[in-house]
């Protein structure tokens, strides 16, 4: 796994967990991005992953709510 990939996994917890926190499930993330339900649910268990895809919707995510 390269370093990208590690630090948007990181960053892929703490979408959970701020998702848990609120307790918002993924549809809130599939309202905010548009991206389909089914993306959203692979994304955020983490079967999809590395792709320009997967990265620009975690980043999109934490910008969005501010998750540093």
């Amino acid at each position: 796994m390269s370093e990208i990939e590690k630090n948007m996994d990181a960053q892929r917890l703490k979408i959970k967990a701020y998702l848990d926190e609120k307790k918002w499930g993924n549809g809130a993330l599939v309202r905010l991005t548009g991206y389909n339900k089914g993306d959203v649910s692979s994304i955020m268990s983490g079967k999809m992953y590395g792709t320009p895809y997967v990265n620009n919707f975690i980043t999109m995510v934490c910008e969005a709510y501010g998750i540093k």
